[in-house]
């Protein structure tokens, strides 16, 4: 219920977007497809369009990343998801 809660309405902490814009900064650069993974996530890359990694393309558009684009994509994309449960396990 806490989930759904927080899923339906997201709550806005416009204060944290510094946090928000570093944590996704960070995480971007710390992602690196392992060595075994890197010619198919290489190829997957060019077959959306990309001519380099994309991670490189996107820090410019999060360094400038404000609390209105996180609140527009939340209601465009996440607010109205109906949430889907399952039960892994025995039971």
């Amino acid at each position: 219920e806490v989930m759904l809660g927080l899923i339906n309405n997201m709550p806005e902490k416009s204060e944290r977007i510094d946090y928000i814009k570093g944590a996704t900064i960070r995480s971007s650069l710390t992602s690196v497809p392992g060595f075994r993974n890197m010619i198919s996530q290489i190829e997957k890359w060019k077959e959306l369009g990309f001519e380099k990694d994309p991670r490189l393309e996107f820090q410019s558009a999060y360094q400038n990343l404000t609390f209105d684009d996180i609140l527009e994509f939340y209601k465009k994309y996440l607010k109205f998801l109906q949430p889907r449960y399952w039960h892994q396990g025995d039971l």
